[in-house]
């Protein structure tokens, strides 16, 4: 996963601005379960974010700079938790199949 520049999201009345980012991951997946394991930010050093309210009220600008973003290791373990009750329909295939060939049939007796 890469994000790239320019790396600007508005919420509102927020500006957020960042810079390049990159994830790499690799992982194993089960139907019930998965686990991944990557590095956050493999090719830079530093990280820089700005943010901008622009409210009346609270009007604030920060700015974020990181040297300890970089080659960081991240493990991510996902569960399937699947447990309560289980509907006849679950189960069930869907039928496809036309045989009402929608003409009445009717016999004079």
């Amino acid at each position: 996963m890469t994000i790239t520049p320019p790396n600007r999201y508005v919420y509102s009345e927020q500006l957020l601005k960042g810079d390049l980012m990159h994830t790499l991951m690799i992982g194993y997946k089960q139907p019930a379960w998965s686990i991944m394991a990557g590095i956050h930010n493999p090719f830079m050093k530093t990280y820089r974010s700005e943010n901008e309210n622009w409210s009346a009220l609270n009007p604030v600008k920060s700015d974020i700079h990181s040297t300890n973003m970089s080659n960081t290791i991240v493990v991510k373990l996902n569960f399937n938790l699947n447990f309560g009750r289980q509907y006849k329909g679950a189960n069930k295939r869907i039928q496809n199949i036309d045989t009402d060939s929608g003409i009445l049939q009717g016999t004079k007796e």
